[in-house]
């Protein structure tokens, strides 16, 4: 048992000792491994920092930055100072050195890209002490890689190198703590040692129990070694002899495998570079070797990764040889460089690009040294001065150039950024243009530094400027002029500017508004209602908003406030636009309106309009209670179906007509009610025009005058009979005597015809006694007593003279009661075509009593005159007012009793569409104020008993609102006097 414990122990301390051994061995050479890698990275850092400062040193001794040596270094060290601020490493304890040797002495310029002071405890330090050992082999003229002190005392990893700057060693170097690079390690092995002998421990108690855990802990011991493999975050693949990968850890895998293949088995030179291998290859290794190059590396090479994507590694390759000396396998280490390889490219490509940008910029650059010589310049420069590149390079602008071009020169290569904006005329070429030219040092604050200068063609903008400003003023004269109040708040609502028209509309000065006191002016129950909707939420609710104005005088102005945002040009709402029209007059219509449309609801007449096009848009209730139609049932509907067919198409073509050509229409319409009635209308029909002039609507007010024309009618009857009854006694005398001579001559004929039917019965008695057979005596003594030869001879004469002057009589008779009887009928209903002669022939007759002691009367009548549309009746009425009036104009001026006769004299003929009547007088004639008068009803000059004053007021209605004609008088007093009547002939 003991023996056996003796065993365990010996064999638990072979497993602890193998467990340590391995432990520390693999920890070892991942330690080496990655200290290689950091070498190789620290290396490449400071190499490539040794180029930057190199490139650094040059480009500051061509552009001469300073004069004297020490500003020189001084200004490269600033500079490197702050490219190397740019530099980090990846390590808290990572540094960037920059040094110089300073007589017996090592002094520490910049660390990190801070520049280290002289006050600094390790600024200087002994050259050849034990510390800062990397700076001193780098300032001996040495590169490489160390592990050593530095100049704290501590022990680092440092990649040292140096360059040579105005004759002198620069030392660079770029350092870890490797305590930094070793702990890990040790924690790791510490971790490793302790898991390994605890799972040793554990292992061999499972030995003797069960073998089979032993293994699968050791496996599992494996496999945290392989996890500590797995998991760094570099690539690690090992190449066999014939080049095939036997083993990638995770993160090579993750680079290079995909759903589709797998890395371990594949030749290395396949999943480096994509080419296809032969695996019998007799010199696999070779062409792997190959592709890294020659030595461990590190190399950095592209490869394609499993995205498609291309990824700069930079590779370490060790070979691992065999007991025979012979390469038995590589073992491949790769970081990803690509962060840095994109640097590096595009650091070129900025160059690149900035050149590019210089040259091709749309502004003039220019580049001057500290003389104010220009070093160079872009075409853009040379074609916006109108010169040429010979003649620009070299030419000195600050002792060379306009005089005030030469003071912002000065200015910049000062140290101090100017600015030049005004007319330049170029100096070395032939364009004289506005430019502004910004000059920039490359060493702001310096005394004496390169100018960078941009320079802008701004012609075009100083003319922009210029219509800007222009317009600026318009819109101030206009704002000035305008009639509407017009300011401007910020977004609380708080005023910026009011024009004229403001302080006229409050009374107030833009001093006494400023703030939010315009808003005293507002009608305070208004007020809510502006803040509401204008100022109370992040946008406008309404742009339109009616309100009322206190004015100072205390007086109110309602107004239209109409509302827009006032946006900057990055179209941020800075305020608002605010018109304030007054509409106090407007809203006075409005009431005025409100009254009318009420006035219109409750008239009598009937109100109707219509659109341009006929369609009517509104009827007031008048139209319903006229034609039994509702509104409801007119509207949209042209008014043609009232039409009664009455009037006939060239009488709507008339009244179209005369409206659409913009004037007043006047007529009468018969139209026809819901219920099948007609009825009579007097209708006025006018046009509604916009501000413009134009035509928009139709507006007809007509009145029911049915009943109207029946109580007329009734009228003009009765006055007819008034006027047959004041003709009664003349028509009766005109009557009278051809009926005294009808009834003598008819009394004369009686005895003629007895004393006829005598001598005939005579003549019997000698017939009969022929036919007796009485003697030849007694014939001839009846013969000679049969026939009384006078008065035969007598009759024969003055019979027929009495039949003739009966005809005559009676004819007379005859056409007098006609005459009367045309005058005396009721009035018509309808016209009709009838001859405006016959109509005055007919006057003339009746009237003749009235006027054939006084006057003649002339007929001058158109044979050819057309008829006329008219009711014959009532037209008639109104040329035998007009004889009757001449009649008794002459009477009144030559008495009855005068030998002297006047005259009337009616003419008739046709004037283009009219029928014209005339009928003239040589009476008195009428004053002024008569004929202003003349037609008004019961207006009469005559003494009581000759006249009633209608008449003429009937001739006027008739005339003029019966037949749409005209009725004109022209007199001289003393003189006479001529009515002229025109009638439509349709």
């Amino acid at each position: 048992m003991l023996e056996q414990k003796r065993r365990i122990i010996l064999l638990a301390m072979i497993m602890v000792f193998l467990v340590g051994a391995v432990s520390i061995i693999s920890t070892w050479l991942l330690y080496q491994t990655s200290l290689n890698e950091q070498k190789a990275r620290l290396s490449e850092l400071v190499e490539s920092q040794a180029s930057l400062t190199r490139e650094l040193s040059f480009i500051s001794t061509e552009l001469n930055l300073a004069k004297d040596k020490d500003n020189n270094t001084e200004n490269f060290l600033s500079h490197l100072a702050r490219a190397h601020k740019r530099f980090k490493i990846g390590s808290s304890s990572g540094e960037f050195t920059v040094g110089l040797r300073s007589d017996k002495n090592i002094q520490f310029l910049i660390l990190n890209g801070e520049r280290i002071t002289a006050n600094k405890e390790f600024a200087f330090i002994p050259f050849g002490s034990a510390h800062a050992t990397p700076m001193q082999l780098a300032l001996s003229g040495k590169r490489g890689t160390l592990i050593d002190l530095d100049y704290r005392g501590q022990e680092v990893l440092a990649a040292y190198t140096s360059i040579v700057f105005k004759g002198q060693l620069i030392g660079l170097v770029a350092k870890l703590d490797i305590e930094e690079i070793k702990n890990p390690f040790f924690k790791a092995n510490f971790t490793i040692f302790t898991s390994g002998i605890l799972l040793t421990l554990f292992g061999l108690f499972f030995f003797f129990k069960l073998s089979e855990p032993i293994l699968h802990k050791i496996k599992n011991s494996e496999k945290n070694y392989r996890n500590l493999v797995e998991g760094a975050h570099s690539l690690i693949l090992r190449i066999d002899q014939k080049g095939i990968i036997s083993f990638a850890n995770s993160f090579s895998k993750k680079i290079f495998e995909s759903k589709e293949q797998k890395v371990v088995g594949l030749t290395a030179v396949q999943v480096l570079t994509g080419q296809s291998t032969d695996q019998n290859s007799s010199a696999p290794l070779r062409a792997i070797l190959t592709f890294f190059g020659e030595g461990e590396g590190p190399h950095e090479k592209p490869i394609s990764i499993n995205n498609g994507s291309t990824t700069w590694i930079s590779w370490r390759v060790r070979k691992i040889i065999d007991s025979k000396g012979e390469v038995e396998e590589l073992l491949c280490i790769g970081n990803d460089t690509t962060a840095n390889h994109i640097a590096r490219e595009n650091l070129l490509e900025s160059e690149s690009r900035h050149r590019i940008i210089f040259e091709n910029s749309p502004l003039g650059m220019v580049r001057l040294n500290p003389e104010g010589t220009i070093l160079d310049c872009n075409n853009k420069l040379i074609e916006m001065l109108g010169s040429t590149r010979e003649k620009t390079i070299g030419f000195n602008a600050a002792q060379n150039g306009p005089l005030k071009m030469q003071e912002v020169l000065r200015n910049a290569l000062n140290g101090k950024s100017s600015i030049y904006e005004d007319l330049f005329s170029a100096t070395t070429g032939n364009k004289t243009s506005y430019i502004r030219a910004i000059f920039n040092p490359v060493s702001p604050g310096k005394s004496s530094t390169e100018v960078i200068g941009t320079l802008e063609d701004i012609s075009e903008r100083m003319k922009v400027e210029k219509r800007l400003a222009e317009s600026e003023e318009r819109f101030r004269g206009i704002a000035i002029a305008s009639p509407v109040g017009i300011i401007i708040t910020d977004i609380e609502g708080q005023l910026l500017y009011a024009n004229e028209r403001m302080n006229e509309l409050t009374g107030m000065n833009y001093t006494d508004q400023t703030g939010h006191a315009w808003m005293n002016s507002v009608q305070q129950e208004d007020k809510s209602n502006i803040k509401i909707n204008w100022y109370g939420a992040d946008f406008i609710t309404k742009n339109r908003i009616e309100f009322r104005l206190i004015h100072q005088k205390g007086h109110t102005l309602w107004i239209l406030g109409q509302i827009v945002e006032l946006k900057n040009s990055d179209d941020q709402m800075i305020g608002y636009v605010v018109t304030m029209t007054d509409i106090t007059q407007i809203k006075t219509a409005e009431q005025e309106h409100k009254r009318l449309s009420a006035a219109v609801d409750q008239a009598a007449e009937a109100i109707m309009i219509t659109s341009i096009e006929g369609i009517i848009t509104y009827v007031n209730p008048a139209f319903h209670e006229i034609s039994g139609y509702s509104p409801q049932e007119a509207i949209g509907k042209n008014p043609r179906f009232l039409k009664s067919g009455e009037q006939d198409i060239t009488f709507y073509d008339n009244m179209w007509d005369t409206i659409l050509g913009g004037h007043i229409w006047k007529g009468i319409l018969v139209n026809i009610k819901k219920d099948g009635k007609r009825y009579t209308q007097e209708a006025t029909i006018g046009p509604v025009r916009d501000e413009s002039g134009k035509i928009i609507n139709f507006v007809c007010v007509a009145r029911d005058i049915s009943q109207q024309l029946i109580i007329e009618a009734q009228l003009r009857q009765a006055q007819k009979l008034e006027s047959i009854g004041e003709l009664a006694a003349g028509i009766a005398h005109e009557i009278n005597t051809p009926t005294q001579y009808v009834s003598t001559n008819t009394q004369f004929m009686a005895e003629s015809f007895a004393t006829l039917l005598g001598m005939i019965k005579n003549c019997k008695n000698l017939i009969e006694a022929l036919q007796s057979g009485n003697t030849h005596n007694e014939l001839v003594d009846m013969a000679e007593t049969a026939l009384d030869e006078e008065e035969l001879a007598y009759l024969e004469e003055d019979v027929p003279k009495a039949i003739a002057e009966s005809v005559i009589g009676l004819k007379r008779i005859s056409e007098i009661v006609k005459s009367v009887k045309q005058l005396a009928h009721p009035g018509e209903v309808h016209k009709g075509l009838h001859h405006l002669n016959e109509i005055v022939r007919n006057a003339v007759t009746v009237s003749s009593n009235e006027w054939k002691y006084i006057s003649e009367v002339e007929l001058n009548l158109d044979d050819n005159l057309p008829e006329i549309y008219c009711l014959k009746g009532e037209i008639g009425q109104v040329v035998l007012n007009l004889i009757i009036n001449g009649a008794h104009a002459i009477e009144s001026k030559i008495g009855t009793d005068s030998e002297e006769k006047g005259c009337i004299t009616i003419t008739t003929y046709k004037e283009k569409e009219w029928a014209v009547l005339e009928v003239s007088d040589t009476g008195t004639g009428m004053p002024q104020n008569v004929v202003d008068r003349a037609f008004d009803p019961f207006f009469t000059t005559k003494e009581v008993g000759k006249g009633t004053g209608q008449g003429l007021a009937i001739t006027h209605n008739v005339i003029v609102n019966m037949h749409n004609g005209f009725i004109n008088v022209d007199t001289e007093e003393g003189n006479g006097t001529t009515f002229t009547v025109k009638l439509p002939l349709k």
